[in-house]
Order: C-alpha cells, then structure tokens, then sequence
C-alpha cells in the first residue's frame, strides 16, 4: 500500500466525517448560510484531493487502495480510481460544492437546516463511494448508502405527506435495485473469479462468452 493509494480514502473520509459537524456544532445556529459557505470547504477539498490523485491517474495507472475483510472468503473492501471514475468523483464534490451553497441560501430562514446538509454530506460521501467502488461489496455498501440518505432527504419534511410517501418510493426503487445489483455482480464475480473491478474488467471476453451474459446483465440493469 504505497503513500498514493492510500490518499484514495480521503475524499470520503473528508466529507464523510464532516457531515457530522452541523449536528454537533450547529443545531442552533442563526446564521444558515454562513453554515453552508463552512460546510461547503470540505467537499471543496475533496475535490482539490482527487484533482491531484486524477494526475497520477492520468500519467501513470489506475490507484487500488485494498483493506482485507474477509480473509478467509477471500473478499475485501478495495476502492478504484481510473480515468472514468475519476470524472464522476469530481462531479460528485465538484458540483456537491455548489449544492451545499445553494442550500444555505435556500434555506436562509431555516434553523433546521443543519438536518438537511447532514443528509445531504452523507449522500455525497454514498455516492463518491459509489464510483470509486473497487469491488462488488463495496459497491453494494455504499449503493445502499445512497438508498437511506435519498430516502431521509426526500422525506426531509416528515410532515408532509407526499414527501413521506415519496421518500418510502425512493427507497423501495433504490434498495430493491441495489439488491438485483448485487446479485448481478456476484454472478459475474463468480464467472470472472474474482470480486475486484480490477479481475472483472480484464475478464471481458470471459463474460462475453458465457451463456449466462444475457441473463446477468438483465439483472444488474434492474
């Protein structure tokens, strides 16, 4: 595990860990949208962290971050930076940044808004999980984190009927999907024999020979 790889965690760690300072820190602030412009620098740097980990990727070779899990059964939890995912983490704390702002202006009025950027911090930290994904447990893991955080920020006014109906929609959508994913990628892990995005990937012609290609493909587009 060399000093670069291991910087692939922070990013996560960055916005994952602030998404806990406006529920310790500002459940009675006054000031929303001085809030938001602080909450904003985190994702802000994440993003400043993954632009210097797109150069390494650029010049040299995609970065494998692996922590063992599960020895024995021979999976563990791995993160994955290419060229791709590169793109998609920027547009996650890139334009993550921009939300957070926009939302201490919308909700300059509101007190309860540290709840909000809580749920919010915590979907951004699901969804950079979720492209930077190394293996199909990690990937489930944070899909499923993007089912609760869409599910509480959808419902964020309990109040409101329609938003507590449409929150348990979101929910049902984005936790049985996750479900038929990971079904998916188990049945094409087994096939390419092994759970890393990095043996899958190289395993193409395998999975494209398989009689079953159409059939887990059909899955995980569910």
């Amino acid at each position: 595990m060399t000093i670069t790889t291991t910087w692939l965690i922070f990013p996560l760690l960055v916005i994952g860990l602030a998404s806990f300072i406006p529920v310790l820190f500002f459940r009675r602030t006054s000031s929303p949208l001085r809030m938001a412009w602080l909450m904003a620098l985190f994702p802000a740097l994440a993003f400043g962290i993954l632009i210097r980990l797109c150069g390494q990727v650029l010049q040299d070779s995609p970065l494998i971050l692996q922590i063992d899990w599960l020895p024995s059964l021979d999976l563990s939890l791995s993160l994955y930076l290419d060229s791709l995912s590169s793109l998609f983490a920027l547009l996650v704390s890139g334009i993550g940044t921009l939300v957070v702002i926009y939302t201490g202006y919308y909700f300059q009025k509101d007190n309860t808004s540290w709840r909000f950027l809580t749920y919010l911090l915590l979907l951004m930290t699901s969804m950079l999980g979720v492209v930077i994904a190394g293996d199909v447990i990690t990937l489930f893991i944070f899909w499923e984190g993007t089912s609760i955080t869409s599910f509480l920020l959808v419902g964020y006014k309990n109040k409101d009927e329609e938003a507590r109906k449409g929150a348990f929609k979101a929910l049902f959508i984005t936790g049985g999907g996750g479900i038929a994913l990971l079904a998916g990628l188990i049945w094409i892990a087994n096939i390419a024999g092994g759970s890393d995005f990095a043996t899958i990937l190289a395993s193409g012609p395998a999975l494209r020979s398989s009689p079953y290609y159409a059939a887990f493909l059909s899955v995980i587009a569910l």
